[in-house]
């Protein structure tokens, strides 16, 4: 006969574990279509980028707190890469400039990292709502200063990088 402790003894089940994979940040992200020149903006991954914070509706007092705000940000976070804030502006809307990183790929990765933080941990004072960031190079950069509007250069960044850009108007 069985005892009496297995005769109470009912099948367990055993929990679904799911594993999600990980997003390898250190894989190089190529463009979605050929770097080809589009309006005259050239994408090109391995060249020097910065990063171009546009801000809307934003005071000159805040910009300027903003700004010394990513510097003492950059001080502590990313000392070893020297990088460099100005300010400047689009037509009518200001920008921060943060550079020079190495590749598209060291740029995009300081936006996903300050990104989830900067209104929160880095400058408060603005909401997430009242900035956006990109990538651009040196070139471009120049280009969308002349041109003073940063429209056709974020259509040319949206044909590269479909996903970060999506929701630019």
């Amino acid at each position: 006969f069985p005892s009496h402790d297995t005769q109470c003894l009912k099948p367990t089940q055993q929990p679904v574990i799911v594993i999600k994979p990980k997003l390898d940040t250190t894989a190089v992200i190529r463009p979605t279509v050929p770097s080809e020149p589009v309006q005259g903006y050239v994408f090109s991954a391995n060249e020097p980028h910065a990063v171009m914070m546009m801000l809307y509706n934003v005071d000159p007092v805040f910009i300027n707190e903003a700004t010394r705000a990513l510097t003492r940000y950059h001080a502590d976070r990313f000392n070893a890469a020297k990088l460099n804030i100005q300010q400047n502006r689009v037509g009518t809307t200001p920008f921060i400039l943060i550079s020079v990183f190495p590749n598209a790929n060291e740029s995009l990765m300081y936006i996903e990292r300050t990104a989830p933080i900067a209104s929160r941990e880095i400058f408060p004072w603005i909401t997430a709502e009242k900035y956006k960031s990109l990538i651009v190079t040196p070139g471009n950069i120049k280009k969308v200063l002349e041109e003073k509007t940063i429209k056709p250069y974020l259509q040319f960044i949206r044909s590269q990088f479909p996903g970060p850009y999506r929701d630019w108007e």
